[in-house]
């Protein structure tokens, strides 16, 4: 089963990506994913939170809705994984300039200052059983997009911003 998880994986990411452009509402792309994320939190029971900047107004774009909710899924997935019993999540919407950005923040511990360089890199991990594309499938889903995907130093949910902040940047008119 872990052999084959790995190669399916090698091949979605080989493959071209060729995004549909679609009106795509992101407040509908999170209410989908949040059932996935609170199962991922599972036995942790970690709290989870999606919300828009302003509340109320959640930005919309033109993209590919499966495309898109892998990438967010996958983000979350790896902030669920990082953070301990009773940890916090959270997936934030808002516009900056022409962009609509994603932040997928947590309160774990963190990217390790030796790994930020290498974090989108295909096939680098620091998990046990990890394949190391899943990050570097977020990135070319985001650049797919015109978009881009970055890590936030100190943006994360814990004290004095410790924990993982991931941005992904589309936009607009994407």
């Amino acid at each position: 089963d872990r052999l084959n998880a790995v190669v399916t994986a090698l091949l979605d990411y080989a493959k071209p990506l060729t995004p549909r452009r679609e009106a795509l509402a992101l407040a509908d792309l999170l209410a989908a994913v949040e059932p996935l994320v609170r199962a991922a939190l599972g036995p942790k029971g970690g709290q989870f939170e999606a919300t828009a900047e302003p509340p109320g107004e959640a930005p919309a774009l033109r993209g590919d809705p499966d495309l898109l909710a892998k990438l967010v899924y996958g983000l979350a997935l790896n902030a669920a994984q990082a953070i301990d019993a009773g940890g916090r999540i959270e997936l934030r919407l808002r516009r900056r300039g022409g962009d609509v950005e994603l932040l997928v923040r947590d309160d774990g511990p963190g990217v390790a200052p030796e790994h930020a360089a290498r974090l989108f890199e295909p096939f680098f991990t620091t998990k046990a059983t990890g394949t190391g594309l899943g990050l570097a499938t977020a990135a070319r889903i985001a650049e797919a997009h015109g978009g881009a995907l970055e890590l936030v130093p100190g943006g994360g949910l814990g004290p004095d911003g410790r924990g993982g902040c991931f941005c992904v940047r589309i936009p607009e008119a994407a």
